[in-house]
């Protein structure tokens, strides 16, 4: 498949029973990780063993190793970009049994690393936030 004309490719990641993203804009270029969860558990963590890697930098490392197969015009600068993750302003605390659904949304609404993100949900703090 030729990625050369998508500017994003998202990879919905399932780790320890809990739905992400993590969203490559092969433009700018950005790695962000989109959580539901608040106090997100998931590992940034880039370490030089593969197996020590965290999720978000492990698919980093296999998607930039294909791009390099596939001589992508930006196999090159991927590569040295850092995940981080995206700040949202409907995160939750106590929901464990929705993160599919944020994760489809969040797909759904994604549309760049420097671009308004929002996918219509209730703002911290609203009355049914956490339930």
């Amino acid at each position: 498949m030729d990625l050369t004309s998508y500017d994003i490719i998202i990879f919905p990641t399932f780790d320890h029973h809990h739905f992400y993203l993590v969203c490559f804009d092969v433009n700018c270029p950005a790695i962000e990780v989109i959580d539901n969860k608040e106090n997100c558990w998931v590992s940034l963590k880039d370490k030089p063993k593969f197996l020590s890697k965290g999720t978000s930098c492990k698919v980093r490392h296999i998607f930039c190793t294909y791009l390099k197969e596939v001589k992508h015009p930006k196999a090159l600068s991927i590569p040295h970009v850092a995940p981080r993750r995206r700040v949202i302003d409907w995160g939750t605390r106590e929901n464990f049994t929705s993160n599919g659904i944020f994760a489809m949304k969040h797909m759904e609404a994604y549309v760049g690393s420097n671009k308004p993100f929002n996918c219509r949900f209730n703002k911290k703090g609203s009355n049914n936030q956490n339930k």
